[in-house]
Order: structure tokens, then C-alpha cells, then sequence
């Protein structure tokens, strides 16, 4: 087929090629996708030897599906308690630094201008920075109780983006809160964060128990150490805290995953689903072009015999 026959079947033509753009147009949108959720998802340093760990109890999770709960895991999994992470840091010799943060995000208020801001939030423990293996742009990580750290955005866009910033206080929910520092921009984990206050763990004030899962617990390997040998290590520390709290702990197990794979878990599937489902429309978008293809040549049989009827 050459141009000139395109020019002269200009519907066909348009059709063509409208139908093969959106169909490399969607795989290209969702291979992209896939390519940053699953391949560099993070952007953090080595982040292979980054992994989380939480708690299940299969127990549990088959008595919530049978009261007609969905819990967001389907592996029974949820937060870890504050003692599974006192236990980790003085029993564990897998990582490097252990850190951890609330199980959930909370929305706090920067009060004291004249139109307060509202902003996504997370308690984490100084260590967590440290885990991550991330500097802060300015500053330093969080220290102490009352000190907050910024998101490069929140900085940036809706605090005017002042260096000297650094040790001032900010009205946090009506609280001054010290400026601690700023990070990178594109930092937000775990997703979404514009700032971070102190988490009170290792304070006299906390209180760690086995029974309130309420701890994202986040860990860098050290080199050399597997998921599988951390996962070893965490089921005999596991095992240890059943036998010194066994109403607490009685069907409960320790879980160490990679980070990057526990964060895309959730959606990993749909992911797939969705991947399959456009390779589906890619195929479909080259058998019509084919159909159409083999239709005007049908229609085109006359003028072929004529050809060869002259050697063309």
C-alpha cells in the first residue's frame, strides 16, 4: 500500500491510523504507569534493602471475612504493636536502623496566617528519615516533641519558600511547633505527606503494647542480610513475644516484606488486570485495521486481475 493509495482512500486511511494511535496511546499511558509505580517507585537510595513489617493473624482475618468485613490486606496483615518494635530494636540484628510512623495519615491545621492551611500529616520516630536514606534539603531531621518537618511543596508554594524559616515556630493545630526542616522536593512518602511531626515512641509518656497495632514499621537490611533470613529472624522474635505475652500475641505472626513490594501490593493486581486489558485492545485495533485492509482489497479484486492480466 503507498501513499498514493492512502491519499485516495482518505476515510480508510484516517480510520487506520486514528484506531493504531489510541490503541499504542493507552498502552503507552499504562506501561508508563507501571513503569514508575513498580520499577522506581520511591526514588530512595538502595531501596531493595528497604522493607516493612507488620503483623497477621489468619485467624483474625478468617473471623472478620465471615462477620462480612474486607480488610484492605487479604493476607490478614496489619500494623505492628509499639512492643513488636521495642522487641525489634533491642532483639533484631538484620538491620541497620529501624524506624516507624502512625498507621494512618491525619489532617492537621497550620494556623496563625490568615487563611489556615490544611495539611496531610504523619507522627514518625527521628529514625524513620535515617531509614530512608534521605537529607533533608534544609535543616535537620526531627529531634525532639513540638519540631515538625516540611514537604519541599508546602515550603515552597503556600509558605513563601523563605530559607530562614529554619527554627521558627508554626502554628500546628494551635501548637507552636519548631520548623525542624525541609525536604527534597518530590519526597512525600508514604505518599501524599506534606508534613511530619514527632512520634512520642521511646518517651516516658509511650506506652508500647502487644494488643494496639497502630505501628508502620519500616527497616533498611543491612549488607548482605536476605528478606528471607529478616523473616527467619522475625518469627523467633515473633515466637519470643507469644511466649512472654501469650493472650496478647496467640495467633500472631511477624511479616517482612520488601518496602516497595508491601506499597504496590494493594493495586498490583488491578495493575496487571488493566495491562492485560489494553494488550487486548492493542490486538483488537490490528485485527480491524486488518479487517478493513482485506475489505478494500476485496472491493479492489477487479483492479488486481487487470494487473496481473498485464504483468504488472
Amino acid at each position: 500500500m503507498n501513499l498514493r493509495y492512502l491519499a485516495r482512500h482518505r476515510t480508510l486511511s484516517v480510520v487506520a491510523i486514528l484506531t493504531t494511535a489510541l490503541a499504542v496511546g493507552a498502552n503507552t499511558v499504562i506501561f508508563s504507569v507501571v513503569r514508575a509505580v513498580f520499577l522506581r517507585p520511591l526514588g530512595l537510595p538502595a531501596e531493595s534493602r528497604l522493607v516493612m513489617i507488620r503483623e497477621c493473624n489468619e485467624a483474625w482475618h478468617q473471623k472478620l471475612l465471615q462477620r462480612g468485613h474486607s480488610p484492605a490486606d487479604d493476607r490478614g496483615c496489619i500494623s505492628a504493636s509499639g512492643a513488636i518494635y521495642r522487641d525489634f530494636l533491642t532483639q533484631a540484628n538484620s538491620y541497620q536502623t529501624l524506624g516507624a510512623m502512625n498507621f494512618s495519615t491525619e489532617m492537621v491545621a497550620l494556623t496563625g496566617s490568615a487563611e489556615p492551611l490544611l495539611v496531610s500529616g504523619y507522627r514518625v520516630t527521628p529514625s524513620l528519615f535515617p531509614v530512608l536514606g534521605v537529607q533533608p534539603l534544609l535543616g535537620r531531621w526531627l529531634e525532639g516533641d513540638r519540631e515538625v518537618v516540611l514537604s519541599y511543596e508546602i515550603w515552597k508554594d503556600r509558605l513563601g519558600g523563605d530559607p530562614g524559616i529554619i527554627g521558627r515556630d508554626v502554628p500546628v493545630a494551635g501548637i507552636a511547633h519548631r520548623v525542624a526542616g525541609v525536604m527534597p522536593p518530590g519526597f512525600s512518602y508514604p505518599g501524599g505527606t506534606e508534613i511530619w511531626l514527632f512520634h512520642g515512641y521511646g518517651t516516658p509518656a509511650y506506652h508500647a503494647e502487644y494488643s494496639a497495632h497502630n505501628l508502620n514499621l519500616v527497616g533498611r537490611l543491612k549488607p548482605g542480610v536476605t528478606i528471607q533470613g529478616a523473616q527467619a529472624e522475625a518469627a523467633a522474635i515473633s515466637a519470643r513475644a507469644a511466649a512472654a505475652a501469650p493472650r496478647d500475641n496467640e495467633g500472631w505472626t511477624t511479616r517482612v516484606d520488601g518496602l516497595v513490594s508491601e506499597m504496590t501490593f494493594t493495586y498490583r493486581r488491578a495493575f496487571v488486570t488493566l495491562g492485560i486489558a489494553v494488550v487486548i485492545v492493542l490486538l483488537i485495533a490490528c485485527a480491524n485495521i486488518s479487517n478493513l485492509l482485506l475489505a478494500s482489497l476485496e472491493g479492489r479484486s477487479s483492479e488486481m486481475a487487470l494487473r496481473v492480466a498485464i504483468g504488472a
